[in-house]
């Protein structure tokens, strides 16, 4: 059982975040003494819940070497106790962003727990990751636009933002509120030049992110939202749909909603051009 991380979602259903992190944790629930956990070393939290888990606990850490998986220089490790087998090298990755170089470091460390023999390099290296998550879909006029619809809560747009490195983004959020916290933004707020506002939740996120002097922009529909971030963007920037909430007040899910996105960014590039 893989314990990745435990950041605000579902807080429309749930009470808190007392009530959520107690659903999550019965993934562990029906664990014997021989199976296996494994856990995210960098967050304390996670950390101190290997305190009530009667499996056998494995961390994955990119800050120091620990028992199960980790990052040591550029190279990523995994150790059992009887010495560190090299498992590839970070420039084998194709995704981007902290939080992905943890999910590698987990899925090895998961791997290597099924089978020891397992040859990760291959898959590691073809995988260029998922639809909608943090996807690239095309640079125009050195703008590059980017489809994270599937980020629905603050913390996986955070991550998003975290992995941007050069240029500044326009971000296009909103949707239907899951009970969140967005001034949490705050801690990437340096990234962000333009917010574009999409959905129910448009209000909600503009009273947490106003007084900030960066320009706020609402729109009716992903088109709309997509014209207004090409004005907006300039050389070296980049358009990212990360929406922070779930689709349901426009779409029938985030899949049809980043599609959306997709055919919006070649029709007002085509429009744009002609």
């Amino acid at each position: 059982a893989i314990f990745l991380n435990l950041s605000q979602d579902h807080l429309d259903r749930y009470g808190g975040m007392t009530e959520y992190k107690k659903a999550k944790l019965r993934i562990f629930e029906n664990q014997k003494d021989s199976d296996c956990a494994v856990l995210d070393y960098d967050d304390s939290a996670i950390r101190k819940l290997s305190e009530s888990i009667k499996s056998r606990v494995f961390y994955f850490s990119v800050n120091q070497k620990v028992k199960g998986s980790y990052l040591s220089g550029e190279k990523l490790f995994v150790d059992f106790g009887n010495g560190a087998e090299e498992v590839c090298r970070k420039k084998d990755i194709n995704l981007r962003g902290t939080h992905n170089l943890k999910n590698v470091l987990a899925a090895a460390l998961a791997a290597k727990l099924i089978n020891r023999e397992i040859n990760v390099v291959a898959p590691l290296k073809n995988f260029l990751g998922l639809r909608h998550r943090f996807e690239f879909i095309t640079e125009k006029e050195g703008v590059s636009f980017i489809d994270d619809s599937k980020s629905t809560t603050v913390d996986s747009t955070l991550k998003a933002l975290e992995s941007f490195r050069g240029g500044r983004v326009v971000l296009i959020a909103g949707g239907r509120d899951k009970g969140s916290d967005y001034s949490l933004l705050l801690n990437q707020i340096k990234k962000i030049k333009y917010f574009i506002l999409i959905g129910e939740a448009s209000e909600k996120i503009r009273m947490a992110v106003s007084g900030l002097d960066i320009p706020i922009e609402e729109a009716l529909t992903i088109r709309e939202a997509v014209l207004l971030s090409k004005k907006a963007a300039r050389k070296g920037d980049s358009v990212l749909l990360s929406p922070m909430c779930s689709s349901f007040d426009m779409f029938k899910n985030y899949r049809e909603r980043g599609e959306v996105f997709r055919k919006a960014v070649f029709d007002v590039s085509s429009i744009c051009k002609n």
